[in-house]
């Protein structure tokens, strides 16, 4: 039974990890304490004294998946352009950068995050800077300043053009392909660069109007703290925001079940083919199954790929988003000429694990891969592959910040049998089929046109 929680009743779930413990996802649990601030706002606290620092992180519930169409890549565009704390406090500002040793913000589907740590003595400093970036006024999105934000995305994103995997070209193409270009999912995180040029003062200040609000956003505090002496701070700092009455909820999507082709042209290294499939969202057994498997094709592919391809995975192409995630294999080759020869390798890496050649010793390294992942992310404070990822998506999607740990277990269930049951339910369904040619390299002419 799910508790109501209050701001002064609290849930507090401590790490106690009996010697010889038999289910090792148990040994990934951390110490946290959630709370609901009288607005709404949600708060994780993630002490530990073990830390030199402290993070104060905080998501918006809120990301790609809320753009429409003609403004697709306005979450991230927002990201850049959202205002800052201390806008009025140079002295403040000063102090809080003195205490300040990384910063970073990152646009997902489900949601947007804004991270800093900071020495714990700037703590203070630190949740007062997040909440003045909560209740900021609007007619702070100047004219000079989105033109400024422009410039640094529209960079952003040509940087990006030679990544196969995450160029804003290919990763257009290939969410089109996974989810359908109608689907939430269905359209990279960028947008195109003419949606960016296109952006007004307007679109980005109607945003801020539009997401930020209390209910919409959970707080993370992580690494040297004092958690009841944080709290009175906390509903100082943040309880006084004002609750907008609304909630934040995402109704869920039906999974695309249509393929098709596309061939997109970006300056690569080398030519890059994926094959895709969109599958069951977070927390569903088919997520943690294909994630699985996901890590013993990237072995497998290690010493299988023939000597023309010069990479190969799955992992890098997994996503287990909210409501829908998604499944692939991908190669990079030199000659287009392989580009068949390409596709027949990763197809027939798939129909041999789809006829039962998956062992039990490879299952088991998977496994063990996934937990040395999660272990290394419950090591880092916070931000991308942090123990702030690690309980927040939880938190988040689920108000469960264990249940990494829950899927972890099942994850230890599964069988040879179960991975050859899921990857040929996969494949009765066509695959999406993305080729990214290397506009350097394209040494066949009908493709070059």
């Amino acid at each position: 039974m799910r508790k109501t929680l209050t701001a002064i009743t609290l849930a507090l779930f401590l790490t106690s990890i009996a010697p010889g413990q038999r289910n090792v996802a148990e040994s990934l649990r951390v110490k946290w304490e959630k709370l609901l601030l009288p607005n709404g706002m949600r708060v994780l606290l993630i002490p530990d004294a073990r830390e030199s620092e402290v993070s104060v992180e905080f998501w918006l519930h809120t990301g790609a998946r809320d753009e429409v169409m003609g403004k697709q890549g306005l979450a991230h565009f927002f990201e850049h352009a959202t205002p800052y704390g201390f806008q009025n406090d140079a002295a403040a500002r000063a102090k809080f950068r003195s205490m300040l040793t990384d910063s970073n913000a990152q646009t997902q589907k489900d949601y947007t995050r804004y991270y800093v740590k900071l020495k714990p003595e700037g703590l203070d400093l630190g949740l007062r800077y997040a909440a003045e970036r909560m209740t900021a006024n609007p007619e702070s999105i100047t004219p000079p300043l989105i033109e400024f934000h422009r410039k640094n995305v529209l960079a952003e994103m040509e940087r990006q053009e030679s990544n196969p995997l995450w160029s804003p070209i290919a990763s257009q193409a290939r969410d089109q392909l996974t989810f359908g270009s109608s689907h939430p999912y269905g359209h990279g995180t960028y947008g195109t660069a003419a949606e960016n040029e296109s952006f007004t003062v307007e679109d980005v200040r109607d945003w801020y109007r539009r997401y930020f609000y209390p209910e919409n956003i959970v707080l993370f505090v992580a690494g040297n703290f004092d958690a009841e002496k944080i709290k009175p701070q906390l509903l100082k700092t943040f309880g006084s925001i004002k609750p907008s009455g609304r909630r934040s909820q995402l109704g869920r999507s039906t999974l695309s079940l249509d393929a098709g082709q596309k061939i997109v042209k970006t300056s690569v290294p080398a030519h890059h083919l994926s094959l895709l499939w969109s599958i069951a969202g977070y927390g569903e057994e088919e997520n943690e199954t294909m994630r699985v498997l996901s890590k013993i094709l990237d072995e497998r592919f290690k010493s299988s790929k023939p000597q023309e391809i010069s990479e190969a995975g799955s992992s890098n192409l997994f996503a287990a988003l909210e409501h829908a995630g998604s499944f692939g294999v991908y190669a990079s080759f030199a000659s287009l000429m392989n580009r068949d020869s390409t596709e027949r390798f990763l197809m027939d890496s798939l129909n041999a694990i789809a006829n039962g050649s998956v062992t039990a010793v490879e299952v088991e390294k998977a496994r063990a891969s996934l937990i040395a992942d999660e272990r290394e992310m419950s090591k880092k404070l916070g931000f991308i592959e942090s123990r702030t990822e690690l309980v927040g998506e939880g938190f988040l999607f689920r108000n469960d910040p264990d249940l990494f740990v829950k899927l972890a277990g099942e994850r230890e269930e599964l069988t040879p049998r179960d991975i050859t049951k899921a990857i040929a339910r996969l494949l009765k369904r066509p695959a999406g089929k993305l080729l990214v040619i290397s506009s350097q390299n394209c040494d066949v002419p009908k493709f070059c046109k």
